[in-house]
């Protein structure tokens, strides 16, 4: 699995960037989709090997995050650790 590590200012940043998602925020989607974009297409990208389906998996993580952070419990997992493990999932619906 790969690992993202995030200073702890940027953690906390991201987290309330997700709850703000949460709240439906359209701006806070925009920040996280700068802040991660890159890195959840380069771990789509390094998995899947073929640029256009990196690029669809990558459209269906921030697709299941929007869907998903209004559920993210914050101490379950940290956020950009929250945000690798659904693109992980996404990923492994891609490859099979």
């Amino acid at each position: 699995m790969t690992s993202v590590s995030a200073s702890p200012a940027r953690e906390a940043d991201l987290s309330d960037v997700l709850r703000l998602i949460g709240m439906g925020s359209r701006s806070a989607f925009a920040t996280l989709y700068d802040q991660m974009a890159p890195i959840v297409y380069g771990i789509a990208w390094s998995l899947l090997a073929d640029p256009a389906v990196a690029e669809r998996a990558t459209e269906e993580v921030f697709l299941a995050l929007w869907r998903e952070a209004p559920r993210r419990e914050r101490d379950h997992q940290d956020a950009a650790q929250w945000v690798v493990s659904i693109t992980h999932r996404t990923v492994a619906r891609h490859r099979s």
